[in-house]
């Protein structure tokens, strides 16, 4: 059975702050600024964004869950319908000799 994996909250946060950075870059682009803007400033305006919006802890925790419902079915469909491994195991050689073909079966009665 595979081991339980728990996610992470430095990956919740981290995906939070990457939709804030990710948000902030867009208002700053859609407000026509064409000039370089300093990293800090973001950064900064980012960490306004997300104290402004929690809602974006939950979208990462889906986005978090998601991930890693994937990346466990893929695990899951490489061991169950993987042709070419399945092709490859060797037939289980049996617990025990069978005694059947030595010993005949006899009427009683």
């Amino acid at each position: 059975m595979a081991d339980f994996q728990h996610i992470s909250g430095a990956a919740v946060k981290v995906l939070a702050r990457v939709a804030a950075r990710k948000a902030v870059k867009a208002e700053i682009k859609a407000s026509g600024n064409r000039a370089l803007v300093p990293a800090g400033e973001i950064e900064q305006r980012s960490r306004a964004y997300l104290t402004n919006n929690p809602q974006l802890y939950e979208q990462a925790m889906a986005q978090a869950w998601a991930i890693a419902a994937k990346d466990q079915q893929g695990r899951l469909n490489a061991v169950l319908f993987d042709d070419y491994r399945r092709g490859k195991r060797k037939p289980r050689p049996p617990v025990s000799p069978s005694d059947s073909g030595k010993s005949g079966t006899e009427k009683t009665q």
